[in-house]
C-alpha cells in the first residue's frame, strides 16, 4: 500500500511539473498554435481553459505552505484570459497573458515588501537552507529587500516589453521576447544574485 501510495504521489508530481513547465512555455505553445499549426483561435481558448482548471486543481494539492492565495494567482489570471479570449475571439487577449503575469507578480512582490519578510528572502532559505547560519538575520532581511526592489524593476520593464510586443509588433517578435529573451534576462538576473551571495556576502562573512 505505502510502494502505491508513493508512486501515486510521485504521478501527481510529474504531472504537476509538467504543468508548470508549460506554463512557462506558455509564449512558444501560444506562437506555434498560431503561427506554425494555425490552430482555431476558439480551439486554444478553450484549451487554455481547461489547462487553467487543472493547473489550480494540483496547485490546490501541491501547495502546503502559507499565503495560499499566492498560488492561485497565475492560474486563475490564465482562467480569466482563456474565457475572454474564447467570448471575443481575439489573439491579442491571449499573448496579454504575460504583460498581466507581470502585473500580478509586481503586486505581490511589493506586498511583501509592506509585509515582510520580502518573497526574496523565503525564496533564499528555500534555496540555501544554512543561509541565516552564515548570514546574519538583518544583513539577509536588507539584502531581500534589495533583490526583491531589482524584481519589481525588471517585472515592470518586462511588462512595458510584453504589451508593446502584443500591439505593436507580430506575434513572431510576441514569441521571441515573451518566450526567450525574457527568460534569458531572468536567468542573469538569478545568476548574479547567486553569484553575489556565495562569493560576495557568504565569502565575506568566513572571511
Amino acid at each position: 500500500m505505502g510502494n502505491a501510495a508513493g508512486q501515486q504521489e510521485r504521478k501527481k508530481s510529474l504531472i504537476h511539473c509538467i504543468v508548470i513547465a508549460i506554463l512557462v512555455l506558455y509564449p512558444v505553445v501560444i506562437f506555434c498554435s498560431l503561427v506554425v499549426f494555425k490552430i482555431n483561435l476558439r480551439y486554444i481558448s478553450f484549451v487554455v481553459v481547461i489547462f487553467a482548471a487543472l493547473y489550480i486543481f494540483l496547485s490546490h494539492l501541491h501547495y502546503r505552505g502559507k499565503n495560499r492565495w499566492i498560488i492561485y494567482c497565475a492560474p486563475l489570471l490564465l482562467l480569466g484570459i482563456g474565457i475572454t479570449a474564447f467570448l471575443v475571439n481575439s489573439s491579442c487577449v491571449l499573448k496579454l497573458y504575460p504583460a498581466m503575469a507581470d502585473v500580478v507578480y509586481i503586486v505581490i512582490f511589493e506586498i511583501s515588501l509592506v509585509i515582510p519578510p520580502p518573497i526574496v528572502y523565503n525564496i533564499a532559505l528555500l534555496i540555501d537552507k544554512d543561509m541565516e547560519k552564515t548570514v546574519s538575520g538583518d544583513q539577509l532581511l536588507s539584502l531581500s529587500r534589495t533583490m526583491t526592489i531589482i524584481w519589481i524593476a525588471y517585472f515592470i520593464c518586462d511588462c512595458a516589453a510584453a504589451v508593446i510586443t502584443t500591439f505593436a509588433s507580430s506575434t513572431l517578435v510576441w514569441g521571441i521576447y515573451n518566450g526567450g529573451i525574457t527568460y534569458a534576462i531572468m536567468g542573469l538576473i538569478v545568476l548574479s544574485q547567486v553569484l553575489y551571495y556565495k562569493f560576495v556576502i557568504k565569502k565575506g562573512k568566513r572571511a
